[in-house]
């Protein structure tokens, strides 16, 4: 008999590279994970493999503590590994988390192994109705998530034709599916999603994906409701613990949401994360925003986003929909400054100068 599931929970950025006391997460999980109920997250970075090997023009590698693994084998837990950290240090090193992750019973979603692209979904249990619950994984390359490798682990491309390969080889497998989309993507510290990526996750509701969630941007986005289906852009930080990194100098925010399987359109509910970075607290907090409509008018929401764009100085380029060579031009000369500074030393001189 398939497990049948009501509900499932969704969060955002999940990573600690020290070994710490984790119970200040325990109400959270406890309150949004059980049996029946699993509560996916984003499992950023991976094992710093007895420092072999770190990915190329990697400014910050995560090297995740396996503490962490350990913590969450206690929950029902679920993680992507669809990001732009999961290959910092190399194949052997995922293989190693991989091996982690099967040991403790933590399942996982969102990695492809060359061609196979099998390992970039999980099937969850069904609905009342018996339709199969799905949720895929993929990745944007334009944030080094690594999407082309021959002969290693890669994750599926943020991008309409890949998604409908996805999409249609999820469908063959499965008699009824329901298809949640678990993307990461976008511009970092971003409150409002690029053009180009409301025209493509709107055209993946289109196409028949059940839900959309982002991860990636550290920050918590716009969302809205395509044709009744849920679109998060950008779930921020569940809990982000780093001696490297800090996301703020006071707290982080991050949307966690729980999406009830019994409604055809998944009603979702949110609720806010709030990590005090100072306090070394985490707490549970009501979110009273509502759905936000980003323009019906693309070209409308297009002609606006250099105004509402939070990192004016953001040297990222904008990218639009229906503009692919006006966007690749851009991004590949955007990117060949980028590692230009990185092969002469002077990126992190040049941000600071310029305030990137």
């Amino acid at each position: 008999m398939p497990k049948i599931l009501k509900k499932i929970n969704i969060g955002g950025d999940l990573f600690s590279d020290t070994n710490i006391n984790y119970k200040k997460l325990d109400k959270i999980f406890n309150n949004f994970s059980d049996s029946n109920t699993p509560l996916i997250l984003n499992l950023e970075g991976s094992i710093n493999f007895h420092n072999r090997f770190v990915q190329k023009n990697k400014s910050v590698p995560l090297s995740l503590d396996i503490s962490l693994l350990d913590y969450l084998s206690k929950f029902n837990i679920i993680v992507s590994l669809a990001n732009n950290h999961i290959l910092d240090f190399g194949n052997f090193a995922l293989a190693r988390l991989i091996n982690l992750l099967e040991e403790r019973s933590i399942p996982y979603f969102g990695i492809k192994d060359s061609s196979d692209i099998s390992g970039a979904y999980i099937y969850l249990g069904n609905d009342m109705d018996g339709n199969e619950l799905i949720v895929a994984g993929c990745g944007w390359s334009h944030e080094q998530v690594i999407t082309k490798n021959t002969y290693g682990y890669s994750c599926v491309e943020f991008e309409y034709k890949a998604l409908k390969n996805l999409y249609e080889h999820i469908n063959y497998h499965f008699k009824s599916p329901r298809i949640l989309l678990y993307a990461h993507y976008g511009y970092e510290y971003e409150y409002w999603p690029l053009p180009l990526h409301v025209q493509l996750t709107r055209d993946l509701i289109d196409l028949g994906f059940s839900g959309i969630l982002g991860s990636h941007t550290h920050t918590i986005q716009a969302f809205e409701k395509w044709k009744n289906k849920p679109i998060y852009h950008g779930l921020g930080n569940f809990f982000f613990y780093s001696k490297k990194i800090k996301h703020s100098r006071d707290n982080t925010l991050g949307r966690l949401v729980s999406l009830d399987i019994d409604n055809k359109f998944l009603n979702p509910e949110s609720y806010l994360i709030r990590q005090d970075l100072l306090l070394s607290s985490v707490s549970i907090e009501e979110d009273n925003s509502k759905s936000v409509e980003i323009s019906r008018n693309l070209k409308n929401y297009s002609s606006c986003y250099k105004f509402i764009r939070l990192r004016q100085s953001n040297p990222r380029p904008i990218l639009y929909p229906n503009k692919k060579l006006q966007n690749y031009v851009k991004y590949k000369i955007w990117f060949f400054i980028v590692m230009f500074l990185g092969l002469i030393r002077c990126r992190g001189l040049v941000k600071r100068i310029l305030s990137w």
